[in-house]
């Protein structure tokens, strides 16, 4: 242990009982989330309390999923299965590493859209459903929003953590009136929630909640749903991974108000403008403070429409540098923070 032992007796039993101490610190129940720095897409690793693996969603199709495979392979080891696999909706920048997922683990469950809604599935999104099809054709549980809903309030419990589907559609309804076919991937975007000692991390995929540039009262799909169903299944989060990247699609202010973040974390990349300013605002406005919003374009410059928080002038930023860890220990102090300080 590298301690010097000079005496007998109580100092002895001193040293041993420094040393349970620490050793029962060590063990406390911890939840593990990182959200990976994949560029403009979106891949979240979770491991569970009692040993499980959570993947929501898989990354972008720029690098073929490469940032968030090194990740997944970096958490999980190559001999424990992946216990849930969550792919929130078909765009090809969240589900890109899919393959290689189910080339390297056994996959225990799989929650998917399945069949894209229009004419225009892209060539991840293909690759990735082969993949799942595959492994289910091994025993996975495959749990097709196209073919078998899953309703919201859905509850999946490991050991103390669990697991709750909030929203999400193979097809989203029609009652929400969608513009186009963009929109409805997006809009149906599977939406779930991580609960562990009693606190909770949101996750959102693409999810829709306004239109851009509506009026700051709007509210509507997905975040209207979700938020007219708050009483029967919960979406107060410490922790909430902003919708779409942070675009100002999403985030609407009545679904801001009643998840209450203390923490907002965008995954975004040097594409899009994201996060967008307006978007930001929002969640400033609601009380989050500025360094409790986090982002895997740390430094990113891209014009007006960014929110310019942090910015450097010029800067392009890459993936892979801006990682962000959640850390949920059993009565600690909740833990948000950026991998590479």
């Amino acid at each position: 242990m590298g301690v010097e032992m000079r005496r007998t007796g109580g100092c002895i039993c001193a040293v041993f009982s420094l040393a349970v101490i620490q050793a029962a610190a060590v063990a406390a129940p911890r939840l593990y989330a990182r959200v990976v720095d994949v560029g403009a897409g979106l891949c979240v690793v979770i491991k569970l309390p009692s040993g499980e693996h959570v993947i929501y969603d898989t990354g972008n199709y720029v690098d073929r999923g490469r940032s968030c495979f090194a990740a997944i392979k970096a958490l999980v080891p190559a001999s424990k299965p992946i216990d849930l696999l969550v792919l929130s909706h078909s765009d090809a920048d969240h589900v890109a590493a899919t393959p290689d997922i189910v080339r390297r683990y056994r996959v225990l469950r799989a929650w998917h859209p399945g069949t894209r809604p229009g004419p225009s599935p892209s060539a991840a999104w293909r690759r990735a459903l082969a993949a799942l099809r595959a492994e289910s054709r091994r025993g996975m549980v495959d749990m097709d929003l196209h073919r078998t809903p899953l309703p919201g309030g859905t509850l999946y419990r490991f050991g103390d953590a669990a697991v709750q589907v909030i929203t999400g559609y193979g097809r989203p309804p029609s009652r929400w009136q969608l513009q186009n076919e963009s929109e409805r991937n997006n809009a149906g975007s599977i939406v779930v929630r991580v609960v562990f000692d009693n606190r909770a991390i949101l996750l959102t995929g693409d999810s829709v909640g306004r239109n851009i540039g509506d009026a700051s009262s709007a509210c509507r799909a997905a975040e209207r749903e979700v938020v007219d169903r708050r009483h029967q299944v919960p979406i107060w989060a410490q922790v909430l991974t902003a919708a779409h990247h942070g675009a100002d699609n999403g985030s609407a202010n009545c679904f801001i108000k009643h998840v209450a973040p203390s923490w907002v974390v965008f995954s975004a990349g040097h594409k899009h403008a994201h996060p967008r300013k307006a978007a930001a605002l929002r969640f400033l406005a609601a009380g989050v403070k500025a360094d409790h919003i986090l982002r895997t374009d740390r430094h990113d410059d891209e014009g007006a429409k960014e929110w310019s928080y942090g910015r450097k002038v010029g800067h392009k930023d890459p993936r892979g540098d801006d990682d962000i860890e959640i850390i949920i220990e059993k009565d600690k102090p909740l833990r948000v923070r950026y991998r590479q300080p």
